[in-house]
């Protein structure tokens, strides 16, 4: 407030001056944030590449010098956390796991399980049920969440703080109505008026603040909102959920910095012209690609390891990059360039076999390496070279200080390195179906579905064979009075046989049928078919089955089993709300820090909407239009609802059924200048009427003044002539005349 009135002060002694001029608030405020600096191409964030539209830019930081020796150091030691945490995951168990989901997600049984069956003649018939379960689960979360601009929204902080500018552009805008009123004759009105006017205008302010705030929050959603499309947020979120669903846990990266030849179209030339550009998208990382260290619960502490890939062009264009290491780039080009190399875990072997990726040599030309997030001590950075940490400062040569480090190793080359900010977070997280205390891998459907797609297997099988032995006769044959060594059985066939003196009732030839007990274990099959349903929470009805029975046969009984699966189903779509959440904070955040347009920039909240989402989102429209039908049949609502909020109803309500944006309801900025317009309009007509009512005023006044004087100049009402002023006689018309 103090600001507001120093500026009213100065405001009015400008006035003094003749040096003060009305500004337009909105022309104003834009024009400030307009004026705020701008960045370029020299800042260090842009990596060297001058961007012409979108400023997209590398991850901030000095470029690392590490010779040779360094280079083997700091190589032996990634590696050696490599080697650590491969084996920690396979001995734990977690590759067996991983490998079994993805064997009943493939319809597949284990080589042992599968010799068994060879050896005792039963078929490998393997129901799919599993992988049903995994279908439903994707289709299900994937409506709520690859959606990516209705996944989240952005709003101003309930109490906004913006720059000093801005604030001060609004106050002065703010007050510029009363600088013409108490300073209208030039004279200076004493503070303590000052500061009544400004206690009166201070809501005022805080409105016009909290409008910019407002509007700046919409342009940062349009920003990400076009990054997201961009950045493959779809696909990258349906891969995510897809692998999240098959084995219980998967990762997000977000944003993963890319240098990528792109077409773009030039202005000034008017055509498409080439250029490398860096661009952010999203990335699902599978779980067999994730290497945590012993004792890690979240990607965010301890020693974590991301298997990469790259192609050898796409390795290539990050030389001069940087954090880059050019000669490390050549050198694990050169050395594997042409047949590629890998990087193995026990479970690839199968992977790659079920994935149909199986091939004798790596004529894939696939570079694989790995990313590493960690703390290393300083002694060791200063070691290996690296002496500048992320801010520019000096690294301490001691064991007791650590600093974060970002590093990509391919082979026993270290192509990148970065000594990270203790503030900033790995943008990598990790996402669990369910979660196990204690535990980095979770569990999902296809865990808790692994001893009923046993049994269901077993029943399945042994059903298909009763039904084949049920389907033919069997036939006995009585060697004591068959004598026909030919036992095929064909039409017109005769048999040779002789009586049995032991047992002359004794039939040569007999046939029977086994039992047929198929409907038993068809029974047996559907309960514990419909028993995995209450395990993993996924009903069969949810993904559009007519297999129903009991309450979901009728519209309000699937209706309320679908809510009782929903609480089920809940807690796994809130896991996928923090990852989308800290997924789009990161790009929030790495639009704050290097993003020059400073327009977008404002004190904001983020808000994911796939939970919300998830809990019927069409209920939800039809309830608010149940409620705009009562506002507008109920006068006393409908005069404490303004457009204000009716228009907001009614976005929601687009929203909720699909619909094209500001179909039902204009866009609220567009609204209140059509108010504010509508307001103006309102205020002049109500001032020209107030003006013809004051002229009709003056005129009757001015008539009864002039009737006043004509009656004193002539009381009688007398004529010039003496005689008095009576009526003129009428004369009669030509209808009046017979």
């Amino acid at each position: 407030m103090a600001r507001v009135i120093c500026g009213i002060l100065d405001m009015l002694e400008q006035l003094q001056n003749g040096n003060m001029r009305r500004t337009d608030g909105n022309s104003a405020l834009s024009s400030t944030a307009a004026s705020v600096k701008m960045g370029g191409a020299d800042n260090p964030a842009y990596g060297g590449f001058p961007q012409s539209d979108d400023p997209s830019v590398l991850e901030q930081g000095g470029e690392q010098k590490i010779d040779e020796p360094a280079q083997t150091m700091i190589a032996a030691r990634l590696n050696g956390v490599w080697e650590r945490n491969k084996r920690h995951r396979e001995s734990n168990g977690i590759d067996a796991k991983l490998t079994d989901c993805l064997l009943m997600f493939s319809d597949e049984y284990d080589s042992v399980s599968k010799a068994k069956l060879q050896q005792e003649g039963e078929p490998d018939l393997f129901f799919p049920l599993a992988r049903h379960k995994a279908f439903t689960a994707t289709a299900w979360l994937a409506e709520f969440f690859t959606d990516g601009p209705k996944v989240f929204q952005i709003h101003s902080s309930p109490r906004p703080e913006l720059d000093a500018e801005v604030v001060d552009v609004a106050a002065n805008e703010a007050m510029s109505d009363i600088v013409g009123e108490v300073g209208a004759d030039g004279q200076m009105p004493p503070p303590k008026m000052v500061e009544e006017y400004a206690a009166q205008k201070r809501p005022l302010v805080e409105d016009r603040i909290k409008s910019e705030a407002e509007r700046r929050a919409n342009a940062m959603w349009r920003t990400l909102k076009d990054d997201m499309v961009q950045g493959g947020w779809s696909l990258a979120m349906h891969d995510l959920i897809c692998e999240t669903c098959v084995y219980g846990t998967a990762a997000f990266r977000s944003p993963v910095v890319r240098v990528e030849k792109k077409r773009r179209w030039d202005r000034k030339d008017k055509k498409l012209v080439k250029e490398d550009r860096v661009t952010r998208s999203f990335e699902a990382v599978s779980p067999f690609d994730l290497f945590p260290s012993p004792g890690m619960t979240d990607t965010q502490h301890g020693d974590m390891i991301v298997r990469v890939r790259y192609r050898p062009n796409e390795l290539a264009l990050y030389r001069g990059q940087p954090c880059w290491v050019d000669a490390a780039i050549e050198q694990a080009l050169v050395l594997y360039g042409e047949n590629g190399v890998r990087l193995e875990a026990s479970s690839d072997t199968i992977r790659r076999n079920l994935t149909g990726q199986l091939s004798d040599g790596l004529e894939d030309g696939l570079i694989e390496g790995f990313e590493f997030w960690g703390h290393v001590n300083g002694a060791s950075l200063r070691q290996i070279g690296v002496e500048k940490d992320a801010n520019g400062g000096k690294i301490a040569d001691t064991t007791y200080d650590y600093y974060q480090v970002n590093a990509i190793v391919i082979g026993t080359n270290v192509v990148y390195c970065r000594v990270m900010d203790e503030c900033e977070s790995r943008p990598i997280d990790a996402v669990r179906f369910h979660d196990i205390p204690g535990a980095f891998f979770g569990i999902g459907p296809l865990h808790l579905l692994a001893a009923i797609q046993r049994i269901c297997n077993s029943a399945g099988r042994d059903a298909v064979v009763n039904m084949a032995f049920a389907a033919a006769p069997q036939t006995a044959v009585d060697l004591s009075v068959v004598r026909d060594m030919d036992l095929r059985l064909r039409r017109w066939k005769v048999w040779r046989m002789e009586s049995n003196p032991q047992n002359p009732n004794a039939k040569g030839v007999s046939f029977f049928s086994p039992d047929f007990i198929a409907q038993n274990l068809t029974n047996v099959f559907d309960f514990f078919m419909r028993l995995g349903d209450e395990v993993t929470g996924i009903p069969a009805f949810a993904n559009g089955t007519d297999a129903a029975t009991g309450a979901s046969r009728t519209a309000t009984g699937l209706n309320l089993l679908l809510g009782t699966a929903n609480r089920g189903v809940k807690h796994v779509a809130g896991n996928f709300d923090d990852v989308a959440l800290k997924a789009i904070r990161r790009l929030w955040e790495w639009h704050m820090d290097y993003n020059p347009d400073e327009s977008i920039k404002g004190d904001v909240e983020i808000e994911v909407l796939g939970l919300r989402n998830f809990s019927s989102k069409n209920q939800q429209a039809t309830e608010r239009l149940n409620l705009i039908a009562r506002i507008s049949q109920d006068e006393r609502m409908k005069e404490m609802q303004g457009p204000m909020e009716l228009a907001k109803l009614l976005h929601e309500i687009e929203a909720g059924f699909d619909l094209p944006e500001n179909c039902l309801a204009p866009a609220i900025e567009d609204l209140k200048e059509r108010l504010e317009q509508q307001r103006q309009e309102q205020e002049a007509a109500q001032l020209q009427q107030q003006m013809m009512a004051q002229q009709q005023a003056a005129l009757e006044m001015q008539g009864e003044g002039e009737a006043a004087e004509e009656e004193e100049s002539n009381p009688g009402g007398l004529t010039p002539t003496g005689r008095p002023d009576y009526p003129a006689r009428p004369t009669p018309s030509d209808n009046n005349v017979e």
